[in-house]
């Protein structure tokens, strides 16, 4: 390494994100979303190797593709620290990877994203705007179908932060670990948190952090849904989060069989995953704004680039009934009903509208 790149590295980042990994194949997706991040600084990533169930030279293609404002740190121990896996630690995610990449991280401002989630362009700097004054900082997350990486909803009853929530009773709230920051010198005694949860399985690590913060520091929210949390069919929230899911429009057991067509919302490169992800949540900004003749246009657009997203589709009916379009919300309801017909639909103009396009 020569000295300039050295002094690079040296140099504190803005923000760090950890990412603890079995080295998945979405670990590509997930950094390439930190990639993507519109901060206005230096980002530094690092990937802690917990165990090998994925294949290991994505790694190197990672490095490669770093972009000019980002340090992307790898550690691998060569073990796990987890205590299922052999090691010491309880927490069965990671073991002691969380807190030891927290407190390894060259920036004061720590952001956690799992392997298996992702991050809108802007999730980064509004949480370290947000941030500002606060302790630590969390924004909202978008729930997606691990069957097709379809967006399902903005999480509107777990990830919603301090005395909210269907945890707001019990647990005093709660926030997704791919939802947080933490400004880890004010927070310093929270991150041994993540090593060891009090829990026969080594779970529930995310909530005792939770509870440290909250009741010894003050957080912030954003207000956005700027993190995309990959659901767990296995989890045993799976039933309650499927009724939550179809009061928001969206039948879990109607989905189709996990192997898409090459036009459908699964098989689109992962930067345009995330590219209609993030458009899908701004077109939900413009709607709860009152613009729906932009939503509507936007989503046009998505569904042109990735027909048969569900989120997208349910969002385009109802706003074309709300503006007196049946017609084309007939059209729409015909759609969602055939997914596998992979063609494209496009609504008649509600009235001029600039939007952004898909790139």
């Amino acid at each position: 390494m020569n000295a300039f790149a050295q002094q690079f590295r040296q140099e504190p980042s803005d923000v760090a994100v950890v990412i603890p990994t079995v080295l998945r194949e979405t670990l590509t997706r997930a950094v390439h979303s930190v990639f993507d991040q519109d901060l206005d600084g230096r980002i530094q990533i690092l990937i802690g190797i917990d165990a090998v169930h994925g294949p290991a030279e994505q790694l190197a293609g990672l490095m490669e593709s770093c972009p000019d404002n980002v340090t992307l740190t790898i550690v691998d121990p060569g073990y796990s620290t987890a205590r299922r896996n052999g090691g010491v630690h309880a927490c069965g995610y990671g073991g002691s990877l969380r807190a030891a990449l927290s407190f390894l991280a060259n920036s004061r401002h720590v952001a956690y994203l799992d392997d298996d989630n992702w991050f809108a362009p802007n999730h980064l700097s509004s949480l370290r705007k947000t941030i500002t004054g606060v302790d630590w900082a969390y924004s909202r997350r978008w729930m997606v179908d691990p069957r097709t990486d379809g967006v399902i909803c903005v999480d509107t009853w777990e990830s919603v932060g301090p005395n909210a929530g269907v945890y707001a009773k019990r647990f005093g709230g709660f926030v997704d670990t791919s939802s947080l920051m933490i400004d880890k010198l004010k927070c310093l005694d929270v991150l041994p948190c993540w090593s060891d949860p009090p829990t026969p399985r080594g779970n529930c690590e995310d909530r005792m952090v939770f509870f440290a913060l909250t009741s010894r520091y003050k957080g912030a929210g954003t207000g956005e849904a700027t993190s995309f949390y990959t659901v767990d069919a296995d989890d045993v929230l799976q039933k309650t989060r499927e009724e939550f899911f179809r009061r928001a429009g969206y039948d879990w057991a109607a989905m189709p069989a996990p192997t898409p067509a090459p036009s459908r919302r699964g098989n689109v490169a992962p930067a345009r995953q995330r590219a209609v992800g993030s458009l899908i949540a701004l077109a939900g900004r413009y709607e709860s704004e009152g613009k729906r003749a932009v939503a509507v246009d936007l989503l046009g657009r998505i569904l042109d680039a990735a027909p048969g997203d569900r989120l997208a589709l349910r969002y385009m009916e109802e706003m074309c009934a709300r503006l007196g379009h049946a017609e084309d919300a007939r059209a729409v309801a015909r759609e969602r009903s055939n997914l596998d017909a992979g063609a494209s639909f496009t609504p008649r103009a509600a009235e001029p509208a600039a939007a952004p396009a898909l790139s």
